[in-house]
């Protein structure tokens, strides 16, 4: 699966681009025009792990503490 294809090709295999990403949890596809990033498919799972990391890391970095990741070792 390409990680960038450019919007006419992603419309073009849509189906097919949201069934894999369903099924992969890291895998993402990268939707272009003009050759620039406009958007990301990405499997739903992996995008809630994403933003609880985000948000954690926000919290922390309120807090004033160190930014180490959640699960790496003390």
């Amino acid at each position: 699966m390409p990680d960038f294809l450019s919007i006419t090709e992603a419309r073009t295999r849509l189906g097919g681009l949201v069934r894999h990403v369903a099924r992969t949890r890291r895998d993402r596809v990268t939707i272009t025009v003009n050759g620039l990033p406009a958007a990301v498919l990405v499997n739903p799972r992996e995008l809630a792990d994403l933003e609880a990391t985000l948000a954690w890391h926000r919290t922390r970095r309120t807090a004033g503490a160190p930014a180490a990741a959640p699960d790496a070792p003390a």
